[in-house]
């Protein structure tokens, strides 16, 4: 599952995913901006940004994301 880093809101959705054993990658959400005004999408927020999230996902699958670090919860 992809997300988009969000200010911190994505962290404990992020860990109850994982500890659910699903696999998270937390993305930068202006990569996904800039992805989705290349694919001609000017919108990025309710449908038409979970398509984007979900298609920047599959498009870079082994892109970079924010790395999972158990012990930065507490930070």
């Amino acid at each position: 599952m992809v997300m988009e880093a969000s200010g911190g809101n994505e962290r404990e959705w992020g860990k109850a995913l994982r500890q659910a054993g699903i696999e998270v990658r937390i993305v930068d959400p202006e990569r996904v901006r800039n992805f989705a005004l290349s694919a001609g999408r000017l919108a990025k927020n309710g449908k038409i940004g979970a398509e984007m999230i979900t298609w920047f996902g599959e498009t870079f699958s082994d892109g970079p994301g924010q790395v999972y670090d158990a012990n930065d919860d507490d930070l």
